[in-house]
């Protein structure tokens, strides 16, 4: 609905991957004083660059800025606005919205959709490092055996 209510509850990873060493990239959005401020992305090694904001509920348009060039990524959601710019979009705090609309998938490999790229919390790597321990142990389970 394009509403942005409330206040800035929901922290977002903002992720570019087509950057280069010592590059400099931006972020800018309707959410930058209306495409005017521009957020520095820290680089992250690589082609990996991140900026992390705080945003309200609601539906926002953005860009990187990198290099100088204004650059849409073609692996997340866009939306082409009433002007005819092709802008990425996100749906803050509507879960099941976030995921681009088949529409607007250019998958190379089917069996991946990526959502939003961002680091995992402490939390969720021990729960993953736990889920892989418990699935490593059915696979290939431990037999003890008494000393003959």
């Amino acid at each position: 609905n394009g509403r942005h209510d409330g206040t800035p509850t929901h922290s977002v990873c903002f992720v570019w991957n087509s950057g280069r060493e010592g590059e400099d990239v931006e972020l800018v959005g309707d959410f930058t004083s209306n495409w005017k401020d521009k957020v520095k992305c820290d680089h992250k090694g690589g082609s990996r660059y991140e900026a992390e904001i705080r945003l309200r509920h609601g539906k926002y348009y953005y860009k990187f800025i990198a290099g100088g060039q204004w650059r849409h990524s073609t692996s997340l959601p866009t939306e082409t606005d009433e002007h005819g710019n092709v802008n990425n979009v996100i749906r803050v705090g509507d879960i099941a919205r976030i995921r681009p609309a088949p529409s607007q998938l250019q998958i190379r490999d089917p069996t991946v959709v990526k959502v939003i790229e961002r680091a995992l919390t402490e939390d969720e790597r021990f729960l993953l490092a736990f889920a892989a321990r418990r699935m490593a142990f059915a696979i290939c389970p431990i037999r003890l055996s008494p000393k003959q």
